[in-house]
């Protein structure tokens, strides 16, 4: 094992910040903004020619610096990367790429001990740079780094047949409904749903083995209580990119305060609902200045479409294959995020040896 700070490991290159007349809604290239390093699928674009040290292509490892943090591994063409993202470029003699990546992830805590800023919390490039790091030799960090990577590629083949089983949904949905959908037979939201706010776990309560903490983005940690038992249709409602998002919690998760669960007054609705929502631009509700929110009272005066009941009945008949198989990949998916959370500080540690191992 031998210690480093992170500058001798990599660079650690800035993004550019960008003007808001300088974000455009179409473009030569994607500006990758820290609300789309995590959920959001919402983007700006920029027709400018930059250094190549501004552009990142795929496999590039990346770190979100400000607000929300992380690492990540760029998957995508060329795409600008803004100023609260950093590139980070290895010194391959010293350190496997990927065993970086799943070092950052597993330092969180220490990374961001020491964050600036009152209005928006920050790393800066000082301290991200003179942070510690302790490395293995690299014959001990490629296998570390691959036990981790085949599990999370088995998660992103999960995820890539589960887009495609929802998209088959969809389908079904447009063919049913389009035709139907009419302004004029709006009724408000509150009439066929209530709402409730998740809340912030305890941090003395917060256990390495529990349920799922969900805060509406991502699984952030585990918790010894769980508010539903099945996955709960939910909206976010604050935090930076995804706010307007539809979407269902794991199973057997608690929720934070970044959502509210959506709870049909007649379940056989819901699949409707959670396509219907879907296909809306849900973002119009933000009522936030400073920072974007969307409030159960809003919910509650949204107006929208509900079918005759048997419609969205048969709907759902049509749906249910492809609904039986996404909830058994999902759980399989939440298993094997719970598998390499288990494994990820052990193997880091050397706690689990692996000079052994015949990779």
């Amino acid at each position: 094992m031998e210690k480093y700070k992170i500058k001798d490991i990599c660079q650690v290159l800035n993004g550019r910040a960008y003007k808001q007349a300088e974000l455009l809604q179409e473009g030569k290239y994607k500006v990758l903004r820290v609300g789309n390093f995590f959920t959001s699928d919402r983007w700006y674009y920029s027709d400018m020619e930059l250094d190549e040290n501004k552009y990142c292509d795929n496999d590039d490892l990346l770190y979100a610096w400000s607000a929300s943090f992380g690492p990540r591994l760029w998957e995508g063409d060329k795409t600008i990367y803004h100023y609260h993202i950093w590139k980070l470029i290895p010194d391959l003699r010293k350190v496997n790429k990927y065993y970086l990546y799943y070092w950052l992830m597993n330092n969180a805590n220490q990374l961001t001990a020491g964050t600036h800023g009152s209005v928006m919390a920050h790393i800066t490039k000082s301290s991200m740079e003179n942070q510690d790091i302790v490395l293995p030799n690299l014959d001990i960090q490629f296998k570390v780094s691959d036990i981790l990577h085949t599990i999370d590629e088995k998660i992103k083949t999960n995820e890539k047949i589960n887009r495609n089983l929802e998209e088959q949904c969809f389908a079904v949905f447009h063919e049913l409904f389009d035709e139907e959908i009419k302004e004029d037979l709006y009724v408000q939201f509150g009439e066929y749903a209530t709402f409730k706010y998740g809340t912030m776990p305890k941090k003395n309560k917060i256990v390495d083995e529990g349920y799922p903490i969900f805060s509406g983005y991502q699984i952030v940690g585990r918790y010894p209580e769980k508010m539903f038992d099945e996955p709960q249709l939910i909206i976010v409602a604050r935090g930076v990119g995804g706010t307007g998002d539809i979407k269902y919690t794991p199973a057997n998760c608690y929720l934070t305060n970044l959502a509210i669960a959506i709870m049909v007054n007649d379940k056989e609705y819901e699949d409707y609902l959670y396509h219907y929502l879907m296909c809306q631009d849900m973002k119009v509700l933000n009522t936030g200045s400073a920072q974007p929110q969307i409030t159960v009272s809003s919910l509650e005066k949204y107006k929208l479409y509900f079918p005759e009941k048997n419609k969205a009945k048969e709907f759902s008949s049509m749906i249910k294959p492809f609904i039986g198989e996404m909830r058994i990949i999902q759980q399989e998916t939440e298993k094997l995020n719970l598998l390499r959370d288990t494994l990820l500080p052990k193997l880091m540690s050397g706690e689990l040896d692996v000079s052994d191992l015949d990779l």
